[in-house]
C-alpha cells in the first residue's frame, strides 16, 4: 500500500477543483459555507481551467454540491481504511498494480476494499472533470484546439470508464 496516501492526495487534490461556484458559469446545485476559514480551507477559488480567472468575492463561500460529495466520499473511504485496519486480516487474492515508479499491492480485504474504493473515488473525479472540460470546449476559439479537447475527454472517458470496471471486478474477487 505504498502508493495508497499518494492516491488518497490526489483524490483530495482533485475533490478541490469539483467546489469552485461561480454565480457566471455555475448554475447548479451549492451549499454556503458560513465559517471564512473554513470555506478558505475547503473551497478554490481559482478556476481549474481558466488559471487566473477568480470566483468572485461574494461567491468564494459556496461550494459546488459535487465538491462536497466528493470530500465526503474521501472522508468516507478514510473512515473505513481506519474501521478495517482495527479488525482481524482477512486474506483475499492480491491486488497488485506495479508502475514504473509507483506500486500498489493489496492481499487482504482490509487494505483491498479501500485501495479499490480510493480508486474509483479518484477515476470518478477524472471523469467530472473530462465532462467540465468537454462542456468548456465550447468556449475556445481555435478548430484543432476543440478536436483536441473533444478527443482527451473522450479517451479519458473511455479509460476512467474501463478502469472503474476493472477496479469493480477486483472489488469482488475474492
Amino acid at each position: 500500500m505504498y502508493m495508497f496516501p499518494l492516491l488518497l492526495f490526489f483524490s483530495i487534490f482533485f475533490a478541490r477543483f469539483s467546489t469552485t461556484y461561480d454565480n457566471r458559469n455555475c448554475k447548479g446545485k451549492y451549499i454556503v459555507i458560513k465559517n471564512r476559514t473554513l470555506a478558505k480551507l475547503l473551497v478554490e477559488k481559482e478556476w481549474f481551467f481558466d488559471k487566473g480567472k477568480y470566483t468572485l468575492q461574494k461567491d468564494r463561500n459556496k461550494m459546488s454540491v459535487i465538491g462536497l460529495i466528493f470530500y465526503l466520499c474521501n472522508v468516507f473511504v478514510i473512515a473505513l481504511l481506519g474501521v478495517l485496519l482495527l479488525l482481524p486480516q482477512i486474506p483475499c487474492a492480491p491486488l497488485e498494480i506495479d508502475a514504473r515508479k509507483m506500486y500498489l499491492y493489496a492481499d487482504t480485504v482490509n487494505t483491498k476494499i479501500p485501495v479499490v474504493l480510493a480508486t474509483i473515488l479518484l477515476c470518478v473525479e477524472f471523469l467530472h472533470i473530462l465532462a467540465l472540460m468537454f462542456r468548456y470546449r465550447k468556449e475556445v476559439k481555435q478548430k484543432w484546439i476543440k478536436g483536441l479537447i473533444f478527443v482527451l475527454s473522450i479517451v479519458g472517458g473511455l479509460a476512467c470508464g474501463s478502469v472503474i470496471i476493472e477496479m469493480l471486478f477486483e472489488l469482488f474477487k475474492w
